[in-house]
């Protein structure tokens, strides 16, 4: 069986890709457990210390918290914006062969042994190629053909890389 979408990337999805990427490794969690640690140490002696202490705490709590995430952001924009793979829908096929990609006449194609594992982000389906690079599948562009191209990925790809929770597609 043969299944085949268009993909137009946008910022939000390249976004949640990159959070994604970002927040599931030990920088990304340690930076959090950072930043919530600093944020409980600017409450729990605000007052004990001076008040530049206090702002320095606060300080690293929103370096940590925020800033980080809306730097993936314009990160992510710019991305989207400079890349010209991007400028146009992009067919992804997906067949018992692997995952093929066409766009203005240039093709490319993917083993399903190549997938080095494959993840669901709220947005999105990952299937890496290697620790740092995905294929990015919104889910949004396969409407009505997410559970197929789920059940596609499962038949293809060995269970022990497979980790997408809800078979189901989600709901908009």
């Amino acid at each position: 069986m043969e299944i085949k979408f268009d993909v137009k990337m946008t910022a939000q999805t390249m976004y949640d890709f990159m959070l994604y990427h970002s927040y599931r490794n030990f920088q990304g969690v340690f930076g959090t457990f950072l930043g919530v640690a600093v944020l409980i140490l600017a409450v729990m002696t605000f007052g004990d210390v001076s008040t530049g202490y206090t702002i320095l705490y606060l300080a690293f709590a929103v370096i940590f918290l925020v800033y980080t995430p809306l730097g993936l952001y314009t990160k992510a924009k710019r991305q989207v914006a400079m890349t010209p793979a991007f400028k146009k829908p992009i067919t992804y096929i997906l067949s018992p062969d692997g995952i093929a990609t066409e766009q203005d006449g240039n093709k490319a194609q993917a083993k399903w042994s190549d997938i080095y594992k494959v993840r669901k982000t709220k947005k999105s389906l990952l299937l890496y190629l290697n620790k740092v690079n995905a294929v990015i599948l919104p889910v949004e562009s396969m409407d009505s053909q997410y559970d197929d191209v789920v059940a596609c990925i499962r038949e293809h790809v060995p269970e022990n890389r497979v980790r997408i929770k809800d078979q189901a597609a989600p709901e908009k």
